[in-house]
């Protein structure tokens, strides 16, 4: 191109003097350059509407926009102005108006012209589908459609076939997701942008890096030079259409290819038998290299992803042997390996631009690395001989079976597997032992039944659709699959049912699932598949698409389809009976992992555990001088072990918690923010299987024991069990005080029960007085007193009162939870003497300043809710609601 359209308008724009492009200008458009200046102006003027006027801008865009502009229809401008390439006002400018002239050049071509022209750039394919955008008739629209009609079907969205990964840009009539990706990302930013030398155009951050993009230009030109630049446009054009259509043309599909569900093969088929690309005239062996692109693009990535195994290439390569010696003796190349590194470099441009168009900052130079050592091994494989492949594909298989190696080599080579599969929640801080874990529990039998099939089977889309579940139930479910032994299996049917952010009932339709697999051996599901009996909550159905693809959904059934419609709506609202009733569908049906799993809430629930954090660190004023061991047990969100690790920087810290989901939560936590405390998941009642007898130096306990009192059953040695006893505080406090050093201190920081003393309380709130009648009704700690003074004034006592207010406090989400608490065990020094004595002679209590306080947030938590006041209807402060209390173990003399 003697003038890129970009240089053009960059100029036009004000960045280098555009008077000698006049000639170009009146050639090209058949305006002077001023008066194209001047539209663009106009058009800049449009952008400087403020965007809460949109009548202005709608007004604007009709009147003005549609006046610059003789091929871009509106609705198609609207949609690129929508697009994420439009950053600002002169971005937008030249982006429309090298469209306009792309579109402008192809409604001048021949018919016979066309189709060749449409390979000339990643402008002109541009130029021939951006009309695709409008439901206005153009010409140039009909004449596309006309030569391949089944090009509009990436107008047509989808939801069972496309997949939520693909970036949605804008806002837009209509959404048309395969046209958005292909068009305005994979060929208007990224093939474009190395085609004009732009890496300003080609990404909006740094994820790629100058040097790798500038080896990406060189790698296209390369291309180039060999004609092959339009052999990957016209794969481009085709990969990924028949995720799309109309049911009409699906159907149509269908007579060609029964199942469409593994798409790359599905679109290669259906161009081959209907002869797409037989308009642009290409040499018969170019016509089947991009067959091979389409059949085989995106395999790479899934093999990075962990999705897809080396026999998934078994086709790239036949087509590669048979290809690179006709392709090299047309293009007069000096050797056929130089053909087979050609056919490679497209394999590469082509993933590298679908893949970079999926989503923004997807492709880094990390991805582009391993893309590249996947398709150099390919590129070797294929110049080699099918002993040199079956040598490869026994390297990935490991050591023999009869090896003594064998069995850890197969573990390793599946921990790797699923680590991939995982790869995002990895990142985002899973601990890799949560894997490793599952991986280490299988049998042999099993471990060698699913290492052999996955070694054999390509995996859709199961990264994005699966990774939400824990490595167990991913795992289960993975082996349920690979029980059909077919070699492509597709996930997609679950893509939106575990997708967190397209639907709120996600994070339930999650437990369900997990439920499910929960009650499954994974020995049965790799030998038989998923169970055909009929659950409460519906059942993972595995329907076979054709010889060797199985789809993989989840079929809801008439009470799980019930539950997901009524559990995210409840937890919305603000009565606290919803919530109630929530959590008890929640146990129903075991959504739950433990007693403190709040599934949606539990995340906003350990940020309340994580609030007052200077309050908290009062503390660790109490801990000894110079700490070797200190434990918190029940660390919740952390903020303590955090607190800790910063006062005590030589010390070891560890936090012991019962919860599977806290300990997962701070493992989680602990790898994104480098801490070094540990978390171990253990019983607190049996400390000294954790830690040794008098290790410890000071073990902590902050908002733990009247959960302790609270939760925990106490065997009563009546044949029964009762919560709310305070032996089971003791037996805790006497676990710790095992492993507690002469000289270390157990230090308590919790709820403390008020003087029992009348109380007024008068609601401002209009749903308090239904919540209190609730907490009076539902409360399982004791039985709660209140009179009723009128309609919004209840008489109660300083203990009610407080526990009722620090539940009312955390608001309708946590009623549920909080009212199973009593807050307050004991007055202080009630406390105090009674812990002492538990502890025996060992044991003294150190004092405290300030040993009970009121905590501000439940001050600013209340004011608007309620007024407090005493027996004579004086206004009086809220009860204490916090208490340390810190216990020494007496030094041996």
């Amino acid at each position: 191109m003697p003038h890129s359209e970009y240089t053009i308008f960059s100029a036009l724009l004000g960045q280098s003097d555009p008077s000698t492009l006049q000639d170009w200008f009146e050639a090209s458009f058949g305006l002077s350059s001023n008066e194209l200046a001047r539209r663009v102006h106009a058009l800049e003027w449009t952008f400087k509407c403020p965007p809460y006027d949109q009548e202005l801008q709608t007004w604007v865009k009709a009147a003005e926009l549609k006046g610059l502009f003789s091929y871009l229809p509106l609705d198609a401008i609207e949609q690129i102005l929508a697009s994420s390439a439009c950053i600002d006002a002169k971005s937008a400018a030249a982006e429309l108006f090298w469209r306009e002239h792309a579109i402008k050049q192809l409604e001048l071509a021949s018919e016979k012209d066309l189709p060749k022209h449409l390979l000339d750039s990643a402008e002109s394919m541009v130029g021939a589908l951006t009309p695709l955008f409008s439901t206005q008739g153009s010409a140039l629209r009909a004449r596309v459609l006309s030569l391949w009609p089944d090009l509009g079907a990436l107008c047509h969205h989808n939801p069972d076939t496309i997949t939520t990964e693909h970036e949605i840009i804008g806002q837009t009539k209509e959404s048309m997701p395969l046209l958005e990706h292909l068009v305005d990302r994979c060929l208007a930013r990224k093939l474009r942008g190395l085609e004009i030398d732009d890496i300003g155009v080609f990404q909006r951050d740094h994820s790629l890096s100058p040097d790798a993009f500038r080896a990406e230009v060189d790698g296209l030109a390369t291309l180039f030079e060999h004609g092959l630049d339009r052999v990957c446009r016209a794969a481009f054009l085709f990969l990924d259409f028949t995720k799309g259509g109309s049911a009409e043309m699906r159907a149509h599909w269908k007579t060609i290819r029964p199942d469409l569900s593994i798409h790359n093969e599905a679109s290669a088929d259906i161009v081959e038998a209907k002869g797409l690309l037989k308009p642009f005239g290409l040499p018969e062996c170019f016509e089947r290299l991009v067959l091979a692109l389409i059949r085989s693009h995106g395999l790479v990535g899934q093999c990075t992803r962990g999705e897809a195994p080396l026999t998934a290439f078994d086709s790239w390569i036949e087509d590669c042997r048979s290809l690179a010696p006709e392709i090299s003796k047309m293009l007069a190349l000096d050797s056929t390996e130089r053909a087979y590194d050609l056919i490679h470099k497209c394999l590469h441009l082509v993933n590298l631009c679908d893949t970079a168009g999926v989503r923004e900052g997807l492709m880094t130079d990390s991805l582009r690395f391993e893309f590249m050592a996947v398709e150099s091994l390919l590129n070797q494989i294929a110049k080699g001989t099918q002993a040199a492949f079956d040598e490869l594909l026994k390297c990935e298989a490991s050591v023999p079976r009869e090896d003594p190696l064998w069995e850890n080599a197969q573990r390793r080579w599946l921990f790797d597997r699923i680590c991939r599969l995982r790869a995002g929640r990895i990142r985002a801080g899973e601990p890799e032992e949560e894997a490793l874990r599952v991986v280490k529990g299988l049998s042999v039998e099993t471990l060698e039944a699913i290492c052999e099939r996955l070694r054999q089977t390509s995996l859709w889309y199961m990264e994005v659709a699966t990774s939400s579940l824990s490595p167990e139930s991913q795992i289960k479910l993975l082996a349920g699959a690979l029980a059909s032994r077919l070699p492509n299996i597709t996930f997609i049917g679950l893509v939106r049912d575990l997708d967190r952010a397209s639907d709120p009932s996600s994070p339930y339709r999650v437990r369900l699932i997990e439920t499910l697999l929960r009650q499954a051996d994974i020995d049965q599901l790799i030998q038989h598949g998923f169970d055909s009996k009929e659950h409460a909550l519906g059942g993972l159905k595995a329907q076979i698409g054709s010889k060797d693809a199985l789809n993989i959904k989840f079929e809801a059934s008439e009470e799980a389809r019930a539950l997901l419609t009524l559990l995210p709506l409840y937890e919305r609202k603000s009565n606290a009976a919803f919530h109630a009733t929530l959590k008890g569908l929640c146990d129903l049906y075991g959504l739950r992992k433990d007693e403190f799993d709040r599934i949606s809430n539990e995340n906003t629930y350990l940020l309340h555990m994580n609030s007052a954090r200077s309050d908290k660190e009062r503390m660790l004023d109490y801990v000894p001088v110079n700490p070797g061991l200190i434990v918190e047990v029940g660390p919740g969100g952390g903020v303590v072990l955090d607190l800790l690790e910063a006062r005590f920087p030589s010390s070891r810290i560890a936090g012991i918690d019962i919860s599977k989901l806290v300990v997962e939560s701070l493992q989680s936590r602990r790898e994104i923010e480098g801490h070094r405390w540990e978390v171990l998941e253990g019983d607190a009642f049996h400390l000294e299987t954790h830690f040794n007898q008098s290790s410890c130096d000071a073990l902590i306990f902050c908002s733990l024991l009247h959960e302790i009192y609270s939760y925990i059953e106490y065997d009563t040695g009546k044949n029964s069990k009762e919560k709310f006893r305070l032996e089971s505080v003791r037996d805790l406090l006497r676990s710790a005080f095992r492993v507690l050093k002469p000289g270390g201190r157990i230090i308590i920081r919790d709820g403390i029960m008020p003087p029992d003393e009348p109380r007024y309380i008068r609601f401002k709130d209009p749903d308090g007085p239904e919540f209190f009648r609730l907490f009076q009704e539902q409360f399982e700690g004791r039985k709660i007193f209140g009179e009723w003074i009128d309609e919004v004034t209840v008489r109660t006592f300083a203990p009610d009162a407080m526990e009722f207010l620090y539940c009312y406090t955390w608001g309708p989400e946590s009623f549920p939870y909080e009212v199973r608490e009593q807050y307050g065990v004991l007055p202080y020094e009630e406390y105090q003497e009674a812990i002492v004595a538990w502890l025996g002679a060992e044991c003294r209590s150190v004092e405290v300043t300030d040993g009970s306080y009121l905590q501000e947030g439940y001050i600013q938590g209340l004011k608007d809710k309620i007024d407090l006041f005493d027996e004579h209807m004086h206004p009086v402060s809220l009860p204490d609601s916090n208490a340390i209390l810190v216990f020494e173990k007496k030094a041996l003399l």
